[in-house]
């Protein structure tokens, strides 16, 4: 073989799969592009055949990628058509990693209307002394089977010295080729594998066992990902018209990106309990806000729960939030979301932990207890919000989070008696409930008297420059603390660790005037929506999951351009849980 390291083969398994699906949704959004809106198609993938039912996940491109790019190209301003068409160009030539293969005339030709990727299982060969070495698929549909076959023969000639650097095996009709390699394990070697199966597909994996599997799940139905119970009841709760298709198990998928802990939890007798989700599927589709993933979630135990959404439309609290906030929580209810919340993150302590570690933050910070202290009276709506520093003035800027709670006072009588408590709870910390002047505005606080600092100063400090610090300390020994304020605006109250960030808030209504548009993407009925700014929550998959970096680095074209994720919920139906995922992106510059 031409001299290539094997993580340079098996990185090119991974990333053409996720590439050439998620570049051509990204690439489509981040210049308005709006062709396929409201389009799709209603079959599901047929490479489902070749997947083992407990694969960890699967993702499928249900249109040609050329369809795409046209797409985009029609609707791009024309100053930009040379250099859009160049990217796509460019992309597209790299996709096999190789210099030497250009897909207008090596692929294009055969390329079907269906591309899927799947992680096929956590270790190939099942040897511990070796480390987990994960399983890789990527099936390619063929319009003409002469042509893909006369590309893999290009394709290998290209990447071989001699013939006898290949391997030409039979199996179950089916010839596989890959290259040789020196290693302990030639029953399971790990290197780039390939087939083609009847005349219908074109098969890439990272290990000819891979390969193997795969013909057998075909010849042996009950093994294949087709024919999974839970698959079926996810997809059937779907949108029928979809661009693309995903399909996770998420004990397994959880372990591929690097949390193993669940999968010890299910080795137990009493493991199944322990996770309330098995599965989810995604079907992807497009409107003018971003790409819409919805979604299905599959319990682990059978049930035949009906819940209904009851938000016909956003909630009115989200007036009163800067539509720029890195974090978003709004809805109805509070105490029973976050239980449920709680519940739907059982056993995935990755998760589990991202979600209440900012709580645990506020508790800390706070000397309280969320579900005691405020979910129990907190009645109605609710809009919760972590706020972007650049929000605040830089010289009140703070190392701490600051946030943003509104609550509805509908219930007056809970109300009174949740602010009674929280007075309680902040004199018990030696805080005092009061009053404080905000403009015209009167509004309600627990502060403290602090002296402020001493200033240390040089012992060649003359004595009038002692006596002078010495007078300021007095002066200030009554400097008033702000631990937290709030106000009533309509029939709301608005909660904020400081008089600056409430003040900013109050003065500032522009940013805010968009925050209930801004989840116009997302269907109604719904159970609220729970929003997130991508560039922090990017950063916390790559400090706490592993195989993220690997993931980021393939779908590059679809991450680098991603602003946020909205999420909201759409209620249960046979025990299925629906919603949505909103994946909002930059507009490029025209």
């Amino acid at each position: 073989m031409k001299r290539q390291s094997l993580s340079s083969a098996l990185t090119a398994v991974i990333a053409i799969p996720i590439l050439i699906i998620l570049l051509g949704f990204g690439w489509m959004f981040t210049r308005g592009s709006w062709g396929l809106l409201g389009s799709g198609v209603t079959s599901e993938p047929t490479a489902m055949i070749f997947i083992p039912k407990n694969a960890p996940a699967m993702v499928s491109l249900l249109v040609n990628p050329d369809r795409l790019a046209t797409v985009r190209q029609a609707l791009v301003p024309a100053n930009l058509k040379k250099q859009t068409q160049q990217e796509f160009e460019a992309f597209r030539d790299s996709l096999l990693g190789s210099s030497d293969v250009r897909y207008e005339q090596a692929i294009k030709p055969w390329l079907g209307n269906e591309i899927t990727a799947a992680i096929t299982n956590l270790d190939v060969d099942r040897d511990a002394e070796t480390g987990n070495q994960v399983g890789y698929l990527l099936a390619l549909t063929t319009k003409n089977t002469q042509r893909s076959r006369e590309f893999l023969q290009l394709f290998w000639q290209k990447r071989a010295v001699s013939p006898e650097d290949l391997v030409f095996e039979q199996y179950q009709g089916t010839q596989i080729i890959y290259g040789k390699v020196k290693q302990a394990n030639l029953d399971i070697p790990l290197t780039l594998a390939s087939a083609v199966v009847g005349d219908r597909f074109v098969l890439f994996a990272n290990s000819p066992k891979v390969l193997r599997n795969a013909i057998s799940n075909v010849q042996a139905p009950d093994l294949n990902l087709a024919n999974s119970l839970n698959y079926q009841r996810a997809i059937a709760h779907l949108p029928s018209k979809r661009i693309g298709l995903a399909y996770l198990n998420l004990p397994q998928f959880s372990a591929a990106l690097g949390d193993r802990s669940i999968l010890n939890q299910l080795d137990t007798l009493t493991g199944k309990e322990s996770v309330t989700y098995q599965g989810l599927a995604i079907g992807f589709s497009a409107n003018r806000q971003g790409l819409v993933a919805d979604v299905a979630l599959v319990p682990t135990q059978l049930s035949d729960r009906t819940e209904v959404a009851t938000l016909s439309q956003p909630i009115a609290a989200l007036q009163y939030l800067p539509a720029n906030s890195q974090f978003i929580a709004a809805g109805t209810q509070l105490q029973s979301t976050w239980q449920g919340i709680l519940e739907g993150t059982k056993g995935y302590s990755k998760l589990s932990d991202w979600i209440q570690r900012p709580i645990q933050s506020l508790e800390s910070r706070w000397h309280l207890m969320l579900t005691d202290d405020v979910l129990n009276w907190v009645k109605g709506e609710y809009a919760l919000a972590l706020l972007p520093a650049k929000m605040l003035p830089a010289k009140t800027a703070k190392a701490t989070q600051d946030w943003v709670l509104v609550v509805d006072r509908s219930d007056e009588t809970a109300f009174q008696q949740g602010i009674q408590h929280l007075n309680d709870l902040a004199q018990q910390q030696g805080l005092t409930p009061g009053k404080i002047q905000l403009g015209q505005r009167s509004v309600d606080a627990w502060t403290r008297l602090a002296s402020p600092p001493t200033v240390a100063l040089d012992r060649s400090s003359s004595v009038t420059d002692r006596n002078v610090a010495d007078r300021n300390v007095t002066d200030s020994t009554l400097q008033v603390q702000v631990a937290g304020v709030h106000t009533s605006i309509d029939h709301y109250e608005l909660f904020a660790p400081s008089i600056e960030v409430l003040d900013t808030l109050l003065k500032d209504r522009s940013a805010a005037s968009s925050a209930v548009s801004r989840f116009k993407g997302l269907n109604t009925p719904n159970n609220g929506y729970l929003q997130v700014s991508w560039p922090p929550l990017k950063a916390q998959f790559e400090k706490d999951l592993p195989g993220f970096k690997l993931l980021e680095l393939s779908a590059q074209p679809l991450l680098g351009h991603l602003q946020s994720l909205t999420l909201s919920g759409y209620g249960q139906q046979e025990g299925i849980t629906t919603g949505a995922m909103l994946l909002e992106f930059r507009k490029a510059d025209a």
